[in-house]
């Protein structure tokens, strides 16, 4: 094997694994949010599409190429979907969406008639107009991105989708000449190209964990028009209710509840708390009720209650959500930050 092509296996294998990891990690989280769950299925699909196309290359497998023109054609409407699920936040599948299944449906008639017109040519024309219905979704609606995080991965999404739009032009143009793609230069610029945006793609969603907290979570509030004091004015009511009163410790507290309690809209709230916090009520709440338990576990003089007392008196109504979320916080179980504590003797440390 040469270096050109060493290198070349190399980047397809580096860019698979990251895809198929990162879908992985969604899904472990256990978060079944739909605009996860279509991140997941996106992360998948590129991570197939790049294994089958390298295998069906070198005459390998070639049975799967139907089965990759699906999941190509499957690209443009998930990733559009997804855009808007981010930024809207409509119902995952609605009937307007379901006419996004038209080229699935084009894809076996491809198959079958293929002397009506060349694949490659439909299945680009096919990737440009979702491409381009992609780029109007980001660029006209971008004022409605809150945070520069979100329409930073928008958008990482949107250039990989480019990319690969590219990768099947070249396909195309090399095959037309009767020359094997993988050995173009275009090729492996192609590859490194996604190789940048794919780890673009999975830094910004590690750096940001609240960034598709919920399918809402940084968009701006249509109507709302708070002010800077009427903010700074929500929030510190928000403060006193969580800090003083502990109103956190109600499990069956809402955004509604939270609202009435500081006399201002709910719309206000959400928006104070994601400009100013970064992060959504909820998860402000439950970020509360973790570092009441964790003070809790680090006081020796709480040896004597247990772990479930604790975490319900916090406020917190499911043990399995409990743990996912003190994990999350201080990576290690609630069980094992009391250990760690009580060994250390010091009650007021804390885990950063």
């Amino acid at each position: 094997m040469s270096p050109f092509e060493l290198f070349r296996t190399l980047l397809e294998a580096v860019i698979t694994g990251q895809m198929g990891l990162f879908a992985i990690y969604l899904v472990s989280t256990g978060d079944r949010r739909p605009v996860r769950l279509a991140l997941a299925c996106l992360a998948t699909i590129f991570a197939m599409v790049s294994v089958i196309n390298a295998v069906t290359s070198i005459g390998l497998a070639v049975w799967l190429r139907p089965i990759n023109l699906v999941l190509e054609l499957l690209m443009g409407p998930t990733i559009y979907l997804f855009v808007q699920q981010v930024r809207d936040e409509p119902p995952i599948i609605t009937r307007r969406s379901l006419g996004h299944l038209f080229p699935l449906i084009v894809g076996p008639i491809l198959l079958v008639f293929r002397y009506i017109a060349p694949i490659d040519s439909i299945v680009i024309a096919i990737h440009s107009g979702y491409l381009i219905a992609i780029g109007i979704a980001v660029t006209r609606q971008q004022s409605r991105y809150q945070q520069r995080h979100l329409f930073r991965f928008v958008s990482l999404f949107a250039g990989f989708f480019l990319v690969l739009v590219l990768f099947r032009v070249t396909i195309s143009i090399e095959s037309s000449f009767g020359r094997d793609f993988r050995m173009s230069g275009s090729y492996v610029a192609i590859l490194t190209a996604m190789l940048a945006l794919s780890a673009a793609i999975i830094t910004t969603a590690l750096r940001n964990p609240h960034l598709l907290a919920t399918s809402q979570a940084f968009t701006k509030y249509a109507g709302s028009n708070a002010t800077d004091g009427e903010i700074d004015l929500i929030l510190n009511r928000l403060d006193r209710l969580l800090h003083e009163e502990k109103l956190f410790r109600n499990p069956n507290l809402s955004l509604a509840d939270l609202a009435a309690r500081i006399r201002a809209p709910a719309k206000h709230l959400s928006q104070a708390v994601n400009d100013k916090r970064g992060v959504t009520v909820p998860t402000l709440i439950n970020l509360m009720r973790i570092e009441s338990v964790a003070s809790e576990l680090r006081d020796n003089t709480s040896r004597e209650r247990t772990i479930t007392d604790i975490m319900l008196d916090a406020g917190f109504g499911s043990k399995s959500a409990f743990q996912r979320e003190f994990q999350r916080r201080f990576g290690m179980s609630p069980s094992e930050y009391r250990e760690l504590h009580s060994k250390s003797g010091s009650p007021d440390s804390s885990v950063k």
